[in-house]
């Protein structure tokens, strides 16, 4: 299981989000925990974001890199859709 390290803009997201929405962001970031390159919502981005990966959730967008030699998942940025992850 990798460690998981909130970025601020992450972090920002989560405390403005209800009850139901916080419950569900942990829920995924469960998920990407437990295997951050393999899920049916999760996909490796391409371009200039090529080392991010994006986990989706209906509307929901959680951004992250993979750090796998310290198993470490830095999530960048948690945002609604329309963000980079398409």
């Amino acid at each position: 299981m990798h460690k998981i390290i909130l970025h601020g803009n992450a972090v920002k997201f989560y405390r403005k989000a209800n009850d139901g929405l916080k419950e569900r962001v942990a829920d995924a970031i469960d998920v990407i925990a437990r295997n951050p390159h393999l899920d049916g919502h999760i996909k490796k981005l391409k371009g200039d974001l090529k080392h991010m990966h994006c986990f989706r959730m209906g509307d929901l967008r959680i951004l992250y890199e993979i750090d796998d030699a310290q198993e470490i998942v830095w999530i960048k940025t948690i945002e609604w859709r329309g963000s980079a992850c398409k």
